[in-house]
């Protein structure tokens, strides 16, 4: 318990410092990086399937780049081997969305490149997120035809 308590010790002193602009833009990097799961667990539920949306991507660049910025500053090896991999991965995906993305509205025919058998490039109606699917029948008891979603059986 001793243990435990000169670690909180520890703490309260290095934050009865005062904090300052090195302290605020890690705990900005952290929150950054963390809440690229909260945006994520939130397209999740909207859509009702797991999705990672193009916002995860972008938070997990920046954030990772705060975060490895403030692990270069502070000079801790094991936060910064930490903090390498991420915005490499982030910046990566971030390319392959940008390459593979669904023409916008406004976008020039340059931009979208067409299908190889010349037909029309697709859409999507939300870039960076799966199209919306079409309703999966209810299965009812007992092994009878299944019933459409939202169809009452009276």
């Amino acid at each position: 318990m001793l243990m435990l308590g000169a670690f909180f010790d520890n703490v309260w002193n290095r934050l009865h410092g005062g904090i300052g602009f090195w302290t605020i833009f890690g705990l900005t990097g952290n929150v950054m990086f963390t809440s690229r799961f909260v945006v994520q667990w939130y397209a999740s539920e909207k859509l009702k399937q797991s999705v990672i949306p193009n916002n995860f991507w972008h938070l997990s660049l920046l954030g990772g780049l705060i975060n490895l910025i403030y692990a270069l500053h502070i000079g801790a090896v094991p936060f910064i081997l930490g903090s390498l991999l991420p915005p490499i991965i982030a910046a990566r995906n971030l390319m392959l969305i940008s390459k593979h993305r669904p023409p916008r509205p406004g976008d020039g025919p340059s931009e979208a490149p067409l299908p190889d058998d010349g037909s029309a490039a697709p859409t999507a109606a939300t870039p960076g997120l799966p199209p919306a699917e079409a309703p999966v029948p209810v299965a009812r008891a007992h092994g009878s035809q299944p019933e459409a979603a939202g169809r009452s059986s009276r």
